[in-house]
Parts: structure tokens; C-alpha cells; sequence
């Protein structure tokens, strides 16, 4: 389960969102008591001009965090101390993965920016 961040409450559609902290005292004491559940922290997240969604940056932190509680199975109750480092080497990578590669290829046969020839060739196994 992930926090409610810390920006509710200050700005925007966010002004009415006053009972974040209470919602996550009550998620806190939520994965106490249930097995395999975990928490993830807000912290340090930071919001769209909307005031109530997390930016794209914070969203790619708790997924960060997201992965560790899942990985290690226990609560992530700050930000990691390596966080930045694995941001980096997920946005920084210089290898797609076929998956990846594969999106980007249908988005361009969707856009008209490649033949369905050009996209057949990619679809093949590699040899």
C-alpha cells in the first residue's frame, strides 16, 4: 500500500484532501496486522500544478519503492538511499527489452512513421 503524500491539502484540487495523514496512520496500522501486505512511503514526493496527482518524476520513485517492498517483503518507510541510482539506471538504460522495443515499434506503425512491411521484419524471431 502506498502513502498519501505530504503535498494534500496545499494547493489546487489537493486543498480538500485535509485527512491524508489520518488515511495513512490507518494504512499503517492496516499492515501491521495483515501478512504479506507492506507500506510504501510518500516521502518527499511531489505534485502536478493539479495539487492532488503525483508528478511523473515521484511516480517513478514509488515505483522504485514499490519494487523494494515488493522484492524484500517489508515496509519502505522513506525514501531509499539509493533511490537515485535506480532511477538512473531505469531511465538511463541504453538496452530496450523486447517488450519495450515492441511498443514503441506498434505506436510507430500506429502513428504511420513505419510500413507494415518495416513492422513485420521487426516481429521476426532474430536468428
Amino acid at each position: 500500500m502506498g502513502e498519501l503524500p505530504g503535498f494534500l491539502g496545499k494547493s489546487g484540487f489537493g486543498l480538500s484532501a485535509v485527512e491524508y495523514e489520518q488515511i495513512n496512520d490507518e494504512m499503517r496500522r492496516f499492515v501491521e496486522d495483515e501478512p504479506r501486505c507492506y507500506l510504501v512511503s510518500a516521502e518527499g514526493l511531489s505534485c502536478n500544478p493539479d495539487g492532488i496527482h503525483t508528478d511523473a518524476v515521484s511516480q517513478r520513485r514509488f515505483g522504485v519503492r514499490y519494487f523494494r517492498a515488493f522484492m524484500e517483503c517489508r515496509n519502505v518507510t522513506s525514501a531509499l538511499p539509493d533511490e537515485d541510482d535506480q532511477l538512473d539506471a531505469c531511465i538511463n538504460r541504453h538496452v530496450l527489452t523486447r517488450a519495450e522495443q515492441l511498443n514503441l515499434d506498434m505506436t510507430a506503425f500506429a502513428q504511420s512513421r513505419m510500413d507494415f512491411a518495416e513492422l513485420a521484419a521487426k516481429l521476426r524471431p532474430s536468428a
